[in-house]
């Protein structure tokens, strides 16, 4: 663990016949390590599994084959699949067939009164009897349908058709907005189930059992209690989680507030829709156009007054006296006749029909949104099902040998996979505690020692996982470790024993762990001995070793120190442990690690 630096223990005297154990500060190497023991993994270990549930078809490996990089492993039943597609596909076109429907149906009005206009002359000339016994009076008919102007109608019908492109690309922009928000939200409460997880193992780590609390108060009323490193560890991925979920939630505010953007842009695009389909209809009402169903006045099923097809003769067909004529196509005659362009007779008046027939109201542009809305729905179910199908044969994502297989023909997919082991270079998975973990960094070194191999292994730290695991009072994190080119074959799930160099120092001042004194507030001092008196020193640490530690500042080589434990004998590079079972911590100093071989109390006598 340390090379160099040994330094020699002699008994020392002061004028008062006190005996103390010290140590010359000198030159030597540090290093600082973290241990932690785990598993052997491949370097390669997946578990393809199907995205989506079904019904397994067959399934193409067995436990020992060796398969390709996009190899079939196994297939599902696209009949389920299949029909989700063509079930989406016929939603999606309902929904766009709405749409163009209502969308139509907001300028059919303006669109009917501009064919009108255009052929007034035939529509005339059409509504008379081919009977010369009923003509009709074609200045009356003419009068019941005015000309319009048919280029204000244009203009108009141009605006409604921009306001409804306005409507239907404000509502794409908050439908994408929601989706936006949707996985922001996800974000954040995978942040509050992880911070909450750190609060409670802070408090697990910051918890001061009952009998510290009364001894430090019985050593001093008014000083708080110490702080260990695991606790400090604690608070400080505590608080930094804190900070993620605040960033989160900041930026899911802010998706938020461009929602509400989009909504206002929404709302303004309805409401002036709204009121150019108001204006459309008003024109073409004093125009003359009938109703809003889209056909010209008069202009039904047949001309004025001519029978329909399938309906009955108008009563009373005598060119005079008491015979039938259309309704408004001569001032005068008192007999039953069909009204306006509806069927004669009892006939029906259907959508856009004269006189008493109903109308038709087109759609209003908040219906125009939710159709869009629904297309928009239904789109990104269609591409759901698209990629459920797509993925119904599931392949290989690299070559190896097949280790397990959890599916079977006839059965569900549901939570099955197959286990494909990789042939590369093995790693080693371990677990660092939170107190060390700020010390461990990607592209470290790290010697292993693995289960059945009598060589140590040579590895690098290569990922660092984010979501801790908590037992009791002790949080830990996953680290992973590559081992290098040339590692002889290692059997994957053995254990591994792993030393992860953090930190060395060559040819500094150090000194013996247990001559260093530690307070809560992270300062650090040594007890000097010269001419038989003592002086206390802080001094600046640096790598922190298993057994010394590198002094930056405060002391230089030749000085002598008080070692914390006279009763123990000073360690050295052929005697690092000692024969004690206590430890010494350093809080601060490399994670606060414990430094074995030093028993008894550690008060620095």
């Amino acid at each position: 663990m340390i090379g160099g630096g040994s330094a020699v223990g002699i008994a020392a005297t002061s004028g008062n016949g006190t005996a103390r154990r010290v140590a010359t500060v000198s030159l030597g190497s540090v290093t600082q390590t973290v241990e932690s023991s785990g598993t052997i993994t491949s370097s390669l270990k997946l578990t393809p599994a199907f995205s989506s549930s079904g019904t397994v078809k067959s399934v193409n490996v067995r436990t020992g084959d060796t398969v390709s990089k996009g190899q079939t492993l196994a297939t599902l039943d696209t009949t389920a699949l299949q029909a989700d597609v063509d079930s989406a596909n016929s939603t999606l076109a309902s929904a766009k067939q709405k749409l163009e429907a209502d969308k139509t149906g907001q300028t059919s009005v303006g669109s009917a009164l501009g064919s009108s206009n255009t052929a007034a002359s035939s529509n005339i000339v059409s509504s008379i009897y081919d009977s010369a016994a009923q003509i009709v009076d074609i200045a009356a008919v003419a009068a019941a349908a005015p000309p319009s102007s048919s280029s204000s109608i244009s203009a108009l019908i141009k605006q409604v058709e921009a306001a409804q492109n306005a409507v239907i690309a404000a509502q794409q922009n908050v439908d994408a907005a929601q989706a936006a928000i949707d996985e922001a939200q996800q974000t954040v409460d995978a942040d509050v189930t992880q911070n909450v997880k750190l609060r409670d193992a802070q408090k697990s780590a910051c918890a001061v059992a009952p009998s510290d609390t009364s001894s430090s108060s019985s050593s001093s009323s008014s000083a708080p209690p110490p702080v260990s490193d695991e606790c400090s560890s604690a608070m400080a991925a505590y608080e930094a989680s804190a900070d993620t979920l605040a960033s989160d939630m900041a930026t899911l505010d802010a998706k938020i507030s461009t929602q509400d953007g989009y909504l206002k842009d929404l709302d303004s695009a309805i409401t002036s829709l709204d009121k150019l389909i108001d204006q459309l209809q008003k024109a073409a009402a004093s125009s003359g156009s009938g109703g809003s169903g889209g056909t010209p006045p008069n202009s039904g099923t047949s001309a004025p007054g001519r029978p329909s097809q399938g309906g009955s003769a108008p009563s009373g067909s005598a060119p005079s006296g008491s015979g039938s004529r259309p309704s408004g196509s001569a001032p005068s005659g008192s007999g039953s006749a069909p009204s306006g362009s509806g069927q004669s007779g009892t006939g029906q008046s259907g959508t856009g029909q004269s006189g008493t027939g109903q109308t038709s109201t087109p759609a209003s542009a908040s219906q125009l949104a939710a159709d869009q809305a629904s297309i928009d729905a239904a789109q990104a179910q269609l591409t759901l099902a698209e990629q459920n199908l797509a993925t119904a044969t599931l392949k290989s994502p690299a070559a190896g040998t097949v280790a397990a297989v959890g599916l079977s023909a006839g059965s569900s997919s549901s939570g099955q996979t197959i286990t494909i082991v990789g042939t590369g270079i093995a790693g080693v998975d371990i677990s660092v505690s939170l107190s060390q973990l700020d010390q461990v960094k990607v592209g470290q070194p790290v010697t292993v020692a693995a289960d059945g191999v009598s060589t140590t292994l040579h590895g690098t730290v290569t990922s660092i996982g984010m979501l801790s695991s908590t037992s009791g009072s002790r949080t830990t994190f996953p680290v992973t470790v590559q081992l290098g080119a040339g590692t002889p074959k290692v059997f994957d799930g053995s254990g591994a024993d792993a030393v992860i160099t953090t930190g060395s120092a060559r040819n500094v001042v150090t000194v013996p762990n247990s001559a260093i004194h530690s307070t809560a507030g992270g300062q650090h001092s040594v007890t000097v001995v010269k001419g038989g008196k003592t002086t206390t020193v802080r001094v600046t640490l640096g790598v922190a070793g298993s057994d010394a530690t590198q002094v930056k500042s405060g002391l230089q080589a030749g000085q002598q120190v008080v070692l914390a434990d006279m009763s123990q004998p000073l360690p050295n590079s052929t005697n690092s442990t000692g024969t004690g079972t206590g430890t010494f911590r350093i809080p601060g100093v490399g994670g606060g690690g414990a430094f074995p071989g030093f028993g008894g109390a550690q008060t620095g006598r």
